[in-house]
């Protein structure tokens, strides 16, 4: 179920902030559409529709999500739990994720958030895998867990800025990978293979 608790309908006009929801889900599936008529502002988005088991509280503008599981796109799916604080704006949004598991791709993640500036070379991990936590807002966040992907396994405790291209992006903490394919992930295959290594790591740019 879901349920809508409000004043009155003039809170209705402030959705975002004034009304409370409480859904309780079941083999549910979410369209997004709906959501923005009331929301606005989720037009990033609003073309995905959402298939959801758990618990999800708040309102638009504070979001709570326990015992979830998510599913959108054709290969990506969460299970965990979540705040989200400062929707509908997706670039302004506070994001901390709980991930028991976080599965995607990059054409996933182009088609369901189009806009944000993903450098392509996401494209040659394939399927991503990742445990643990993310905290911080889509194009700035620290990232601390465990990511199997078709080249590689990379563990992370990261810093890391998208600015608006590749070459700008910047980045900082502690990586290990483990049989990495650096070339492949680089584009530098004549100079570059597989990696196993742990350190630190400080720089700016993906090209």
């Amino acid at each position: 179920y879901l349920k809508f608790t409000y004043r009155g309908f003039r809170s209705f006009a402030s959705f975002v902030d004034d009304v409370k929801m409480e859904g309780n889900f079941d083999r549910s599936v979410v369209s997004m559409r709906d959501i923005n008529y009331f929301a606005k502002a989720l037009d990033i988005v609003e073309h995905n529709d959402i298939k959801i088991n758990g618990q999800i509280t708040g309102t638009i503008s504070n979001l709570r999500g326990r015992d979830l599981e998510l599913k959108a796109g054709n290969q990506t799916s969460f299970t965990g739990k979540f705040n989200l604080i400062g929707l509908p704006n997706i670039k302004e949004t506070f994001i901390s994720f709980n991930c028991e598991s976080l599965k995607t791709n990059y054409n996933d993640l182009m088609k369901i958030t189009p806009g944000i500036p993903y450098p392509e070379n996401l494209a040659s991990l394939g399927q991503i895998n990742f445990n643990g936590h993310f905290d911080g807002f889509i194009n700035n966040f620290v990232t601390y867990g465990m990511m199997k992907t078709s080249i590689g396994t990379i563990t992370t405790d990261i810093n890391l800025e998208l600015l608006s291209t590749a070459d700008k992006a910047a980045y900082s903490g502690a990586l290990s990978m483990d049989n990495f394919d650096l070339g492949q992930f680089t584009g530098d295959e004549k100079n570059l293979g597989r990696v196993s290594l742990a350190g630190t790591l400080k720089g700016t740019g993906f090209d």
